[in-house]
């Protein structure tokens, strides 16, 4: 299990060989002590389906980010309070928020399988294979970073439902987090080279998994300050550079999955800001503060994210490209169109249900005789009409003269 090591490891009849001698040379490789390629955790589809899914939710959350500005400031106006929001508009707005949180489930089911596989293969994943692991851990934080901070009705469209969801979510960030610590070694091997082919097990921090991983932040402060023998002032100061480039750059996504779990915080208190805006009769002045301080958060996690994506896209080439050369990477034996890797694609283009389903029910109604008399009592409580749209109640206003607002 992660975090792991070559004596946790053979606690578990598991043999590591960390030949730091081998692949610590500039000798050539040959065939067999070459980097085989691992298409069921970190195949190349998987991967652009974790980057592809988490810019198409950033694109979402923009959109829901302007609808919160809209509700929130344009028509919270005097002149706009009475007048009702077109019903194509609100529906477009519910079909957005379906296909965000459809992404989101996506992502913590491939994450939540992306954790455990990492966690059986613990001990024979290479330093590469680990790097990749790590940015698609980050890119799920992302998504569901950018549901909680931008659909304001998060609880309200069923807290068991959406309980349910906070609960895989935390977990996932959590088990995340360990997995993204265990990196956070002076050691660890995050470029390209030879030595991204010896198992990460050789280089993880065992303080990975301790109380807010204090022990890993001391430890990252020791390999920075930690100057040698060197005798002069000057030699010290470039090796402490030298320490933290290292240390800095072993501890890459660790800076980004920090914000991510941040935000994820202010993420949870706008989410219960906004459930409590509902239930409790709060000023207008708190209501506005509330809502405006919701805004300005919704936006800086867009662009949170969108840096993350970016940087994390911007990684991920960078080391693919480096690493997946004839002298380092057995190419040929990879599989371009394995089970793991068409699963992702398939789940990604399965959110296309959602939407369609989404969009008919919003637009269409949904069908059959238990909707339509569910409609037919509304009507005869209510004295307010319901649009026929049978599973939505778009209530429309009736003017002074019983005529309709629209």
């Amino acid at each position: 299990m992660i975090p792991s090591s070559p004596q946790t490891c053979a606690a578990h009849n598991q043999a590591v060989t960390c030949n730091f001698e081998l692949y610590g040379s500039n000798n050539p490789l040959l065939d067999f002590q070459k980097l085989a390629p691992n298409e069921d955790i970190t195949g190349q589809k998987i991967v652009k389906v974790f980057i592809i899914n988490a810019f198409i939710a950033i694109v979402l959350s923009l959109a829901l980010s302007v609808d919160k500005v809209k509700v929130n400031e344009y028509d919270s106006r005097p002149k706009r309070k009475d007048k009702e929001e077109h019903k194509r508009y609100v529906k477009l707005i519910h079909t957005i928020e379906t296909l965000l949180q459809t992404l989101s489930d996506q992502q913590l089911i491939a994450s939540i399988a992306l954790l455990l596989a990492v966690n059986q293969q613990a001990c024979e994943l290479s330093a590469y294979h680990y790097n990749l692991v790590c940015t698609m851990l980050v890119l799920g934080v992302v998504t569901h970073l950018n549901l909680l901070m931008n659909i304001t009705d998060f609880l309200n469209k069923g807290k068991f439902v959406a309980l349910y969801r906070l609960v895989g979510i935390l977990a996932q960030v959590v088990l995340s987090g360990f997995v993204l610590k265990a990196r956070m070694s002076n050691n660890f091997p995050t470029t390209a080279g030879p030595l991204s082919i010896i198992p990460a097990a050789c280089f993880e921090n065992m303080n990975s998994t301790d109380i807010l991983g204090v022990s890993s932040w001391s430890t990252l402060a020791h390999n920075v300050t930690t100057a040698g023998v060197a005798s002069n002032t000057t030699a010290n100061a470039n090796q402490i550079m030298d320490n933290l480039t290292a240390s800095t750059t072993a501890s890459g996504g660790i800076g980004e999955y920090t914000t991510l779990a941040a935000f994820l915080i202010i993420a949870l208190a706008s989410v219960t800001s906004e459930y409590l805006q509902q239930k409790l009769n709060l000023t207008e002045r708190k209501r506005i503060g509330m809502s405006r301080a919701s805004i300005a958060f919704s936006f800086m996690s867009i662009i949170a994210s969108t840096v993350i994506v970016v940087l994390s896209f911007t990684r991920y080439n960078r080391l693919r490209s480096e690493m997946d050369i004839p002298a380092l990477y057995r190419a040929a034996e990879e599989k371009q169109w394995t089970f793991s890797q068409i699963l992702p694609i398939l789940m990604m283009a399965g959110s296309s249900i959602a939407v369609v389903k989404a969009v008919t029910e919003s637009f269409i109604g949904i069908p059959g005789k238990r909707f339509e008399n569910q409609a037919a009592n509304a009507l005869k409580r209510g004295g307010k009409t319901l649009e026929k749209n049978n599973g939505y109640e778009d209530v429309e206003k009736r003017d002074e003269d019983g005529t309709s607002s629209e």
